[in-house]
């Protein structure tokens, strides 16, 4: 019988296989050890609307009362009046606009941050050609999530508008509303889920080989199909990420903003220096815990961008 030939030596090791949680490690250790993409990732956290969740905790909103005085007019027995629908439908269009930009700007930060974790800058002809299809993306998906949040939309306008005309109860009026759209409300959370994995797999892998948009999005597809156990662990990491660093920011603004609020409106007329020198104190504080968690947003949303990375390698 004839020996088989060698195929390991004493002394020689073989490079060991990287999996995904090899790929993991290393992409949340460059991102850990890289603050410029934290400022890239409070920039696309921002430009997706994140800036206003930060901001929730120093904006009290309309009681029923100042809702419908706000209203005045352009609410009657029979719903909103025309002329104020039509408003609503131009500031609409200007906001389109202001969208489209947010997009292209979340399109280059995406690229940016990409060529950042992976330490090398593709030639400027892919380059354009990479942004312009993650432009494509980023759009695809804000309309996906548009149509997905219709019927939200429009449950909240019919049971808001019943509410303020003939309230079916005592109690908070948003806390009625939520109650009276929760199954819309239930749904978009779901379509926001589902659109990221998507629009996050698809764009992965227009970086990682620049190939077109529909091959992109089939070879995506495909390796969410094959891989569910790395797509669910991503998703959830991800997702664990950005509740704790969203925790951690609405928290320290929210106690911030208490003091400066209790201590503006207990200021007397007139202020001493060491007065003034206080209230200054706590407005900065609140700007520094403002700061503070639009970059702990920023860094949970660049470690979601790495963990998606690593879950596309091959």
């Amino acid at each position: 019988m004839v020996s088989s030939r060698i195929l390991a030596v004493p002394g020689i090791r073989t490079a060991p296989a990287h999996g995904w949680r090899s790929h993991a490690a290393e992409s949340v250790g460059v991102v850990i050890r890289s603050p410029s993409l934290w400022l890239l990732g409070a920039l696309a956290f921002s430009l997706r609307g994140g800036i206003l969740l930060l901001l929730l905790p120093m904006v009290s909103p309309p009681t029923m009362v100042e809702a419908r005085l706000m209203l005045g007019g352009n609410l009657g027995s029979s719903g909103l009046a025309p002329s104020f629908v039509a408003g609503l439908a131009g500031a609409g269009a200007v906001l389109a606009l202001v969208v489209m930009a947010g997009l292209a700007a979340l399109a280059w930060a995406e690229l940016a941050a990409d060529a950042r974790l992976r330490g090398s800058t593709p030639a400027p002809e892919i380059r354009r050609r990479v942004l312009w299809r993650l432009f494509a993306v980023q759009l695809l998906a804000f309309g996906a999530l548009v149509a997905c949040a219709l019927p939200l939309i429009a449950g909240v306008a019919r049971v808001a508008t019943a509410e303020i005309v003939r309230p079916s109860g005592g109690g908070d009026i948003y806390a009625r509303v939520a109650a009276g759209v929760s199954e819309p409300l239930f749904f978009l959370l779901g379509a926001i889920v589902a659109t990221e994995i998507v629009s996050a797999a698809t764009s992965r892998r227009l970086l990682a080989d620049g190939s077109p948009l529909m091959a992109a999005f089939g070879r995506a597809m495909f390796e969410l199909l094959r891989r569910p156990v790395r797509v669910v662990a991503t998703v959830g990491l991800g997702w664990l990420a950005t509740i704790a660093a969203l925790g951690l920011a609405l928290w320290s603004v929210g106690m911030v903003w208490a003091a400066v609020r209790a201590t503006y409106l207990a200021a007397p007329t007139q202020l001493d220096l060491a007065g003034a020198i206080g209230m200054a104190t706590l407005a900065l504080v609140l700007g520094g815990a403002f700061i503070g968690g639009l970059l702990a947003a920023g860094l949970a949303s660049a470690l979601r961008a790495g963990l998606w990375s690593a879950a596309s390698a091959d």
